[in-house]
């Protein structure tokens, strides 16, 4: 079977891309099991029934899953430059609050001995 059947496969069942970012399965596997069994043979039941459920929730494996994906240094030059930006923000804000000048309130308590003059 050429390959172009198996990606119009893979283009009717986008479920299976789900196994493949999660790790459990690679295309070559698929591949092979296409190349073997075909486009209508049972086993792909086991793929295509189980992926609609297991999609909707994200569990802790495959949450680190993604983060091992992560470039670090990418992520660390990132916050730096977020913190320059909050930096330079706090600094504006700092300048702008010195300038504006603060208003002596001209209230003064009463003393408690003092009486209403009448």
């Amino acid at each position: 079977m050429p390959l172009s059947d198996f990606k119009s496969f893979v283009r009717e069942r986008p479920s299976l891309a789900n196994y493949v970012n999660k790790n459990e399965m690679t295309w070559q596997k698929f591949y092979e099991m296409y190349e073997l069994y075909g486009a209508n043979n049972s086993i792909w039941d086991n793929y295509l029934s189980t992926t609609s459920a297991s999609s909707s929730s994200t569990s802790i494996k495959d949450m680190l899953g993604m983060f091992k994906n992560v470039n670090m240094n990418d992520l660390q030059e990132g916050i730096n430059s977020l913190q320059k930006g909050i930096g330079y923000i706090q600094d504006m804000v700092k300048s702008k609050t010195k300038d504006i000048p603060v208003r002596k309130s001209s209230y003064e308590p009463r003393p408690m001995y003092r009486h209403f003059d009448d």
